[in-house]
């Protein structure tokens, strides 16, 4: 019996270090992320990766203006209306004996005036967002003219 007693009093005594074991190798684990050591601090990017922002614009433009030529391009082709004298004799192989010229108005010349004023106003402001656009979003203006002025002067 005293052997008896003996064994499992070392079994008993080695389940309880077995046990001990496991939970220390349990902390352990769940100590190795607080036990974070920083080196080297992370350096930052000096410009950023994503997004591309001069290719999305481009990409944008040259959609743009395809996408324009398309457009202008399918009203050009499905219009069949006749204009002038020369596209009327192509159409009906007959001579043209009078043409009506256009007479214009007071108002309509106040209404195309008003209209190129409308034009150029609105050109001028595209001109001025594209500038503003380029400025904040790919490079300040005063760069650009630095960068400029080191390549003319070469």
């Amino acid at each position: 019996m005293s052997q008896r007693t003996s064994t499992l009093a070392k079994f008993n005594d080695l389940t309880s270090k077995l046990m001990e074991a496991k939970v220390a190798t349990g902390l352990e684990k769940e100590q190795k992320g607080e036990r974070f050591t920083l080196i080297e601090p992370p350096r930052l990017p000096e410009k950023p990766f994503k997004p591309n922002r001069l290719a999305i614009m481009l990409i944008g433009v040259v959609l743009g203006i395809g996408a324009g030529v398309g457009f202008a391009a399918l009203r050009e082709f499905s219009d069949d209306a006749v204009r002038g004298t020369d596209k009327l004799e192509a159409e009906t192989k007959f001579p043209v004996l009078a043409g009506i010229p256009t007479i214009l108005s007071p108002g309509d010349v106040s209404h195309l005036r008003r209209q190129r004023i409308v034009i150029a106003v609105g050109v001028i402001a595209c001109i001025v967002a594209a500038v503003l656009i380029f400025h904040f979003l790919v490079m300040d203006l005063d760069v650009l003219w630095a960068k400029v002025m080191r390549k003319v002067d070469f």
